[in-house]
């Protein structure tokens, strides 16, 4: 999906869950199953080691390096192979992963043999890390935050296994996932809340929003539709930005200077930073 001449887009396990919903909603029912196998695949191995985006075919090792003889589209340079993101800290991927798996499931996917146990390890591993600041979906740079965004998906890991468990009747240290789960809400609800201007943020003390604050509503905090919050932060960060009649591009992200003193680049998306409020009615 092009933004811009000087960027470049991959694909990132954060479009997990959309990919297989979108598979499912569209009747394409073995190709769902075909991706969901992909996904235990590629995620398999030690939590610690999880990436946040992969080749497609699964593999790990994707060094970024520049060709330097090769004209970009338009003739942007430089033109990069690989990605460097693989090697950064993204608490949102492990939401994702098992916000995906829990779909699976809840769609009536035969059973994947491995995927219980692999998102077992998955939480053991964030049960201890959940509080580690992070790199934050949209990479704007400078050093880690406590993005809400990630914070909000390591909630949503302990509440999709939750639901799994006993729904599914699936084994787990259920009781110790709960705690996590309400100390995770009570942490997003107080330190990623901004009193002063009345909306979730970006990152604890910061006065910047982005998109992702969009999905707060829509099943990823028990916050709901009606809420005052809620409502406020969705009027906030719909602000359509127009290039030209009749089309509306969102920003991913809203700031003036990125942790590093650079100038924040945040390109115009369309459907992606959209769809949060096609899917807005409230419940």
């Amino acid at each position: 999906m092009e933004q811009a001449l000087t960027e470049t887009e991959n694909w990132w396990l954060s479009d997990a869950t959309f990919t297989l919903n979108a598979l499912l909603l569209t009747g394409y029912r073995e190709e769902a199953i075909t991706w969901r196998e992909w996904l235990v695949r590629a995620v398999a191995g030690s939590p610690e080691a999880l990436q946040i985006l992969y080749s497609v075919t699964g593999q790990r090792r994707l060094d970024e390096y520049e060709l330097g003889w090769l004209p970009g589209y338009g003739g942007t340079v430089p033109v990069r192979v690989g990605n460097a993101a693989t090697k950064q800290f993204q608490l949102d991927a492990f939401g994702e992963v098992m916000d995906t798996l829990h779909l699976a499931r809840a769609s009536g996917l035969e059973p994947e043999p491995t995927a219980w146990r692999i998102q077992v390890a998955l939480l053991r591993y964030l049960e201890s890390n959940w509080q580690l600041p992070d790199e934050g979906i949209w990479e704007i740079g400078g050093s880690r935050r406590h993005f809400t965004h990630s914070k909000e998906m390591a909630w949503v890991a302990f509440y999709r296994a939750i639901k799994d468990a006993a729904t599914f009747g699936l084994d787990g240290p259920v009781e110790v996932w709960r705690q996590v789960r309400d100390a995770i809400h009570a942490q997003v609800c107080e330190e990623g809340y901004d009193a002063q201007i009345n909306t979730f943020v970006q990152s604890y003390g910061s006065p910047n929003l982005d998109a992702g604050l969009l999905l707060i509503p829509q099943g990823r905090l028990p916050a709901s539709r009606r809420s005052t919050r809620v409502r406020n932060s969705r009027s906030n960060r719909v602000q359509p930005r127009r290039r030209w009649p009749g089309a509306s591009l969102f920003d991913r992200n809203r700031c003036r200077r990125s942790t590093s003193g650079r100038r924040c680049i945040s390109p115009l998306f369309n459907l992606v930073c959209r769809q949060p409020c096609v899917d807005w009615p409230p419940r």
